[in-house]
């Protein structure tokens, strides 16, 4: 089980741990946007607007995108602590897991179901889709269920939201990020700076950035939308890129602990250890799973939210 370590780590983090952070969710809901039927993205705009986001909310995302779609795609993030539900946004896999379970079955790992708020994200993400599709929902039980499937669709595509390797999803592990002056964490890495980074290299702003990506995934777009009702091979494609990527390409690694008794500043303490920086080699190795892991999300996106819209 993971606990919401960000608040311990404060001095050392900038933002809090969230899937993505805001430009990668606001891209992920761009470029999906762009690959929805014009029926189905006027069916969106409808549920959404028949219940808006309580302008009361705090919002963690100070730059609000004008499409509503990239503005609702931080949503669950901003209500996870008054809902009690931060569970619904990953799937702790340990990384001693280096193979598929049989029927990709995630159940080891994705809580009680007789609890609903302790559901990983897989679940959580059936979970609304049964309220959006049901005739007897309300407008507002549509509104919230709708807001919930983009984020945890793009959640689950963030490779930490599917691999723990006893550091809270890489939230405990320590290194330096280029030449920024505070340590950071290997979660934070993959929710933000390396996007960040990317940008900031193409000199593309959010709108172009997803533009740009839509132009390089297009041939793949068809055939990862045939995958829009296989969240379980999601989590799966995720996990492995962070076996290999996130956590592969650290130097110097870090040992793969056995899951349980997970202590966070332990972890902290024996990563800061290891004085980890993550320079152009990371950076250049991270970056292309990174962009496809965006563009994949998108066109599952779009393409559930076609079939069930």
């Amino acid at each position: 089980m993971r606990v919401p370590v960000f608040c311990f780590l404060l001095p050392m983090i900038t933002a809090p741990a969230f899937g993505w952070g805001c430009d990668g969710h606001q891209i992920i809901a761009l470029m999906a946007r762009a690959q929805l039927k014009p029926q189905v993205s006027a069916a969106l705009d409808k549920i959404l607007l028949g219940d808006p986001i309580s302008p009361q909310l705090s919002r963690f995302c100070r730059d609000r995108p004008p499409d509503i779609l990239a503005d609702v795609a931080t949503w669950a993030d901003d209500v996870r602590n008054q809902e009690g539900n931060g569970e619904w946004h990953f799937v702790d896999i340990p990384r001693t897991v280096t193979k598929p379970p049989p029927g990709l079955n995630l159940a080891p790992w994705c809580g009680n179901a007789l609890d609903v708020k302790t559901l990983c994200v897989t679940a959580a993400l059936q979970l609304q889709l049964t309220i959006l599709k049901s005739p007897a929902s309300s407008a507002a039980e549509r509104g919230r269920a709708l807001r919930y499937i983009v984020h945890l669709v793009e959640d689950v595509h963030q490779p930490l939201h599917a691999a723990d390797n006893n550091d809270s999803g890489g939230n405990c592990t320590v290194m330096t990020f280029f030449s920024e002056p505070r340590p950071t964490n290997l979660h934070s890495v993959w929710d933000s700076r390396l996007i960040a980074h990317d940008q900031a290299d193409r000199k593309q702003n959010q709108s172009e950035y997803a533009t740009g990506l839509a132009a390089e995934f297009a041939r793949k777009q068809k055939s990862w939308a045939k995958d829009a009702s296989d969240p379980e091979r999601w989590a799966w494609e995720s996990h492995v890129v962070a076996l290999k990527v996130a956590y592969g390409g650290l130097s110097p690694q870090i040992a793969v602990e056995q899951s349980g008794g997970e202590n966070c500043d332990a972890e902290r303490a024996k990563t800061e250890a290891l004085k980890i920086t993550l320079g152009d080699d990371y950076s250049k190795r991270s970056i292309p799973d990174v962009r496809e892991q965006l563009a994949k999300s998108a066109a599952r996106l779009a393409s559930l939210l076609n079939r069930t819209l």
